[in-house]
């Protein structure tokens, strides 16, 4: 749980209307993204700290750039052992958009609201997880170590996505919404353990 000086240490990045994006300098909307990045990442590893109202900001203020970074890493340390890298890299990348297609789907199914550039950020972003998972298979212990890795990563990846998931929808339809999420992460997870070459 957040307490409330890390909560006033963890602003929620919140768009300003009267803000113009195209006077500022690049090195201030490289800061503003970062910072966004930096955020949204802590949000997905302390997951139970975030209010309510907090989910729905982070849920509207979505971007791209971190979901970018991260889905890029991930097929980035899946294709280095690999003999068919390009195939991998682009299965990753479909399996995030095939995810995010059907998340929105779903909560929209729901009676929820969600968009798909929403579902590919908070998919991307709850990735975060299963990358250092998938770094700390590099040391390819053995293929019991990657699946524990993997599993963990999983519910990680699960357990992020469950307090923005349920800013989009009901709350008690929370469980159907997460369906594909969880669907998206095994996959991930499962793609993980049998691309990375145990020593």
């Amino acid at each position: 749980m957040i307490d409330e000086d890390e909560r006033e240490a963890l602003p929620i990045p919140v768009a300003d209307p009267n803000h113009n994006t195209l006077d500022e300098s690049i090195w201030r909307t490289v800061e503003r993204d970062a910072h966004r990045i930096l955020i949204n990442t802590r949000c997905v590893l302390l997951p139970f700290g975030i209010r309510h109202d907090e989910k729905a900001k982070i849920l509207r203020d979505w971007d791209l750039w971190g979901p970018l970074v991260y889905v890029l890493a991930l097929g980035t340390c899946l294709i280095s052992d690999v003999q068919e890298a390009p195939a991998l890299f682009s299965t990753v990348f479909s399996t995030i958009v095939f995810g995010s297609v059907a998340l929105t789907l779903n909560v929209l199914l729901l009676r929820g609201h969600l968009i798909f550039l929403q579902a590919i950020s908070l998919t991307g972003y709850c990735v975060f997880p299963l990358n250092i998972a998938v770094l700390m298979m590099k040391i390819g212990l053995s293929r019991t170590y990657c699946t524990v890795l993997a599993c963990s990563s999983v519910i990680c990846s699960i357990l992020a996505s469950l307090p923005l998931v349920s800013a989009a929808v009901h709350e008690k339809r929370t469980g159907l919404a997460v369906f594909p999420v969880i669907l998206l992460h095994v996959s991930l997870a499962v793609l993980a353990v049998f691309s990375v070459q145990v020593r």
